[in-house]
C-alpha cells in the first residue's frame, strides 16, 4: 500500500496537480494548504491542472481535498481543469457543489457555562413549581364552587366527558383487562402447580 501522494508542477501558466497512491481514510494525507502556498507564490492569470494517472485508489477522503482546492480557486479567481479526475470524484464534486455547505454546519454544540446552566435549571424549576400552584389553585377554587352549589359547566361538556371515559375507553380498557388477566394466570398457575391446585386460577383470575 502507497500512501496517498501530492506533487506540483509548473506548467506555465497552470498549476498541475498529480495525486499518486492510495487516498483512503486510513492514510496519512497530504495537507491542501501545500496548494494554498504555492498560489501564494504567483501572481497573473493561470489554472489549476489535475493528474490522477498514478492514483491508485480513493475513498470520500479524497473529496475533502478537492473541495477545499476548488475553494481556494474560486477565491483567487483562477479556473480549475478537472477533467483529470476520475469520473466518481468529479461527480462528487457536482453533488456537493449542488448541496452548499451551510454557514454553522461545521460548529460543535458545547456545553453552556456552569452558571447558564444552573439559572436554566432554577429558572424552568420555578416555572413549573409555579404551573403546579396554577393548578393546584384553579382546582380549590372550583372544587369550592361546587361545594357552594355555585359551579357553572355546560352540558355539553359534561356528556362529552361521560362520553370518553365511557364508550370510547372501552377498548384500552378491555386490552388492558386482557392482559392483566393473562399475567395473573401464567403467575397464579405457576405458583398453584405446587400444591396441585391448578384447578383454581380461574377463580384468581376471576375475583382478582
Amino acid at each position: 500500500m502507497t500512501p496517498g501522494t501530492l506533487s506540483l508542477a509548473r506548467d506555465d501558466p497552470d498549476l498541475r496537480i498529480t495525486l499518486g497512491g492510495e487516498w483512503r481514510l486510513h492514510h496519512d494525507l497530504p495537507d491542501v494548504e501545500t496548494v494554498a502556498r504555492e498560489l501564494e507564490k504567483t501572481t497573473g492569470s493561470h489554472r489549476i491542472v489535475f493528474d490522477t494517472t498514478k492514483l491508485s485508489s480513493w475513498d470520500s477522503s479524497i473529496l475533502p481535498f478537492i473541495v477545499r482546492v476548488l475553494a481556494i480557486a474560486r477565491e483567487r479567481g483562477i479556473e480549475v481543469d478537472r477533467s483529470g479526475l476520475p469520473t466518481g470524484v468529479q461527480r462528487l464534486v457536482a453533488l456537493a457543489e449542488a448541496v452548499p455547505e451551510q454557514e454553522d454546519a461545521r460548529r460543535t454544540a458545547g456545553l453552556p457555562p456552569t452558571l447558564e446552566r444552573i439559572g436554566g435549571r432554577a429558572v424552568s424549576a420555578g416555572t413549573s413549581a409555579m404551573d403546579t400552584l396554577d393548578f393546584l389553585g384553579e382546582a380549590t377554587i372550583g372544587l369550592w364552587r361546587f361545594v357552594r352549589g355555585r359551579a357553572r359547566f355546560r352540558r355539553v361538556d359534561l356528556f362529552l366527558a361521560i362520553q370518553q371515559a365511557g364508550a370510547e375507553a372501552l377498548p384500552i380498557v378491555a386490552l388492558v383487562s386482557f392482559l392483566l388477566g393473562l399475567i395473573l394466570a401464567f403467575v397464579g398457575a405457576v405458583q398453584l402447580q405446587q400444591f396441585g391446585a391448578t384447578i383454581y386460577v380461574a377463580n384468581l383470575v376471576g375475583i382478582a
